[in-house]
């Protein structure tokens, strides 16, 4: 490792000679790693110390400890691969806490990095890599693998573009978002939201290929009333994308993050609604029954909470809030070019409809209209018979099915819902299986009869 790229022969802002001891430690401690018959223990103690030196030599100069801070980490995963030579063995104890203390320093990056960093991750690092994020055999640890994802954010893209990295990309991303949390994708002061990697990986799949494979695995579990790791997938990233920026609108309020931060991350987790409501294939997913209601609910929350809080971002930052509101209406109407009956766009007309009038009127107020909104379009259920009517929901059903165990009758919506949320039939608590629920096609057929009838009516009155 050349140490006189990463720290500088000079450091105005510290004691010369001080700097120079710390300078001489963190070369002393990246030789020692380099060694391959270093013990997990000693390693573990050398990595300490180099970094502990780092933040001696850049005590008050924020940016460039961040830049040697990761150097020091892609450094130190080319080293791990090394030692670690052989047949795979499982990531515990010691060497989980050393790859922790890896991905601890790769967080650190941001793209305006691409051009100054000067250690390059191996090409044995990255296939080493690409194999802890999908073998849950070589890392039990869940949390850990999901973590992985940073060093995507930080690939170039022809390595993305190859298919077999693509292909385990997208099986990797499928296992782990399938389980993502908001806790996941929290950013901080110092290091680069989980969501710009996140955004980039789906985006290099959907270049590739691979979201096709997801999207098509969805599509086919909810045809037939089944929710698999695809669907939590895709369920997962809209949900957690929605509360991430409630979260972030919360943190501004209190004052514990600036309103530039947040509105630089509310922009790529927009890049990523635009990716999976507007693209294809992810699109057709989306307007499957239950992932449709979904991402309708998700998207409405995360523009009602950007909205409310309209005002003092403006007042904080005014043009990149201008630029956030442009791109959120675009996305509208993108979404309303492509309107279909079952579309989030559609479902977000008719469950939401009356609400985003409201915030419609907010963004007014702020000086920035949004044009696009959804308008109100809710289906009228005075008149129709209960028989139609979702047990849960209490609104009109498009596809019924029978709920075994209660004899209730919910939509499939409502049914892949529950199974995402709680497999459980919510009136007797008996866990929801194939077999325990089916499907009622003539039923299906009243309610179209009945739903072109009620629109004929109306049409005529």
């Amino acid at each position: 490792m050349d140490t006189s790229s990463v720290v500088p022969a000079s450091v105005g802002h510290v004691n010369q000679k001080h700097n120079e001891d710390w300078v001489r430690k963190y070369e002393k401690a990246t030789a020692l790693l380099k060694v391959r018959t270093l013990c997990a223990d000693h390693f573990l103690f050398m990595i300490q110390e180099a970094d502990k030196a780092l933040d001696a030599i850049f005590s008050g100069n924020l940016q460039l400890l961040a830049l040697n801070k990761t150097s020091l980490g892609l450094f130190l995963a080319n080293c791990m691969v090394q030692l670690r030579e052989g047949p795979p063995a499982p990531i515990t104890h010691t060497w989980e806490t050393i790859l922790w203390a890896v991905m601890y320093l790769v967080k650190f990056w941001r793209p305006e990095f691409r051009k100054c960093i000067t250690i390059f991750q191996s090409k044995a690092s990255k296939l080493w890599i690409l194999r802890v994020f999908n073998d849950t055999e070589m890392c039990p640890n869940f949390r850990l693998r999901l973590e992985l994802l940073f060093f995507f954010g930080m690939w170039p893209e022809e390595d993305l573009r190859s298919k077999r990295v693509g292909d385990q990309v997208a099986i990797g991303l499928v296992s782990t978002t399938s389980r993502l949390e908001l806790h996941h994708v929290l950013p901080d002061e110092m290091h680069l939201s989980f969501v710009y990697s996140l955004t980039r990986a789906l985006h290099n799949c959907f270049k590739s290929g691979q979201l096709v494979t997801i999207a098509s695995a969805a599509i086919g579990q909810v045809k037939n009333l089944l929710v698999g790791p695809e669907v939590q997938c895709l369920a997962r990233l809209v949900e957690v994308a929605s509360q991430t920026v409630v979260q972030l609108v919360e943190w501004f309020q209190e004052g514990s993050l600036g309103a530039s931060l947040i509105i630089e991350v509310i922009e790529i987790i927009f890049i990523l609604f635009r990716l999976l409501l507007t693209g294809s294939p992810t699109k057709a997913a989306y307007e499957c029954p239950g992932l449709v209601q979904t991402a309708a609910a998700s998207f409405f929350t995360a523009t009602s909470s950007i909205v409310n809080a309209a005002t003092a971002l403006q007042v904080q930052d005014a043009k990149s809030y201008r630029w956030l509101l442009t791109d959120m209406d675009d996305l509208f109407g993108t979404m309303a070019v492509q309107e279909e009956p079952q579309s989030v766009m559609a479902v977000m007309r008719r469950n939401h409809g009356q609400c985003f009038s409201a915030i419609n009127q907010q963004a007014a107020d702020s000086g920035y209209p949004l044009y696009h909104l959804p308008r109100p379009c809710e289906e009228q259920t005075d008149n129709c018979p209960e028989m139609y009517i979702d047990s849960v929901t209490q609104q009109v059903m498009e596809a019924p099915v029978l709920l075994k165990s209660s004899k209730m009758i919910v939509d499939e919506s409502t049914l892949v819902h529950l199974l995402l949320v709680s497999p459980t039939d919510p009136f007797t608590r008996c866990p929801l299986y194939p077999g325990s629920y089916t499907r009622l096609p003539h039923l299906r057929d009243d309610i179209v009869v009945w739903r072109n009838r009620s629109l004929f009516d109306d049409i005529t009155r």
